[in-house]
């Protein structure tokens, strides 16, 4: 099952072939992390206010258990970075989504 963090609405072109859960915020991503049982996350980082993806993902590799693997949906490129940080730091593998790449 996976996790989707994204504050924007669910666009067509993601095409998730799994059962999803879909959250709005970072603060809402720990929640449903904890109380759910997911083995990804696709995550964004910019998220309004609040803990960004970086934030939400350090968060939640903490309480643990940690995600199988991390599929980066953010096209901001700092974020992708932090995120990939964090991936880095706990030994999660990542990936960036088919449409984003690093030079966005």
């Amino acid at each position: 099952m996976i996790l989707f963090v994204d504050d924007l609405k669910l666009p067509d072109w993601y095409e998730i072939k799994s059962d999803y859960t879909w959250v709005r915020s970072g603060e809402t991503a720990i929640e449903a992390w904890k109380n759910g049982k997911y083995d990804e996350i696709y995550l964004d980082h910019d998220m309004g206010l609040g803990l960004d993806g970086s934030q939400a993902l350090k968060k939640i590799c903490e309480m643990g258990p940690l995600p199988k693997c991390v599929t980066i949906i953010s096209w901001n490129s700092v974020g992708i970075y932090r995120i990939k940080y964090v991936c880095k730091d706990f030994n999660i593998p990542y990936k960036l989504h088919g449409l984003i790449n690093e030079t966005n």
